[in-house]
């Protein structure tokens, strides 16, 4: 087995204008055009709004894949529970983040990779920390999504246990600059 350009094996009979491997890739995901193909284990919800954003708008690759970035960097508890803190807070550091969300910090820093890839939050090191903050650059639809995601998340109990969690936090690393 050979393997595409979209990553997916397909077998040596595939030549011409692709249709084929296209139509193997469609039974094996969700394809909505001959651009945008997601894994069959992918939400029905996430599925549908894939389908509208690719469809009804006819988005490049590009936008979509951003816009799978985004809704898929929203699509983890703890990447929610840190958006929420970080948006409260304006910016917070990963040892903060570890201790109000009761998770290691290589868990931490990698759902926080996952958020800066996205491009919901960027970073900034002084000294030996990295602060974590929201992005003020977002195209308007991700900032609505974002802001949604973080006021849902923030009338839950559980963010209510993090937030004290991140109050009962000493000593907290300091804010400002250091040469």
């Amino acid at each position: 087995m050979a393997v595409g350009a979209d990553d997916h094996e397909v077998g040596p009979d595939v030549v011409g204008d692709g249709k084929e491997l296209f139509s193997r890739t469609a039974e094996a995901n969700s394809c909505f055009d001959d651009q945008v193909c997601l894994p069959k284990r992918s939400g029905a919800a996430a599925q549908e709004i894939l389908k509208h954003l690719a469809i009804s708008v006819r988005q490049t690759p590009e936008r979509v894949a951003f816009q799978v970035a985004v809704l898929s960097a929203l699509s983890d508890p703890i990447r929610l529970r840190s958006l929420a803190l970080i948006a409260k807070d304006q910016e917070l550091c990963v040892c903060e983040l570890t201790h109000a969300l009761g998770a290691s910090q290589p868990t931490i820093s990698k759902h926080l990779a996952i958020l800066r890839e996205a491009g919901l939050v960027k970073d900034r090191r002084n000294a030996q920390w990295v602060f974590y903050s929201l992005t003020g650059d977002l195209p308007a639809w991700s900032a609505r999504v974002l802001a949604a995601a973080v006021e849902g998340v923030s009338v839950t109990a559980g963010h209510a246990e993090d937030v004290e969690r991140l109050k009962g936090m000493t000593p907290r690393p300091p804010r400002t600059l250091v040469a």
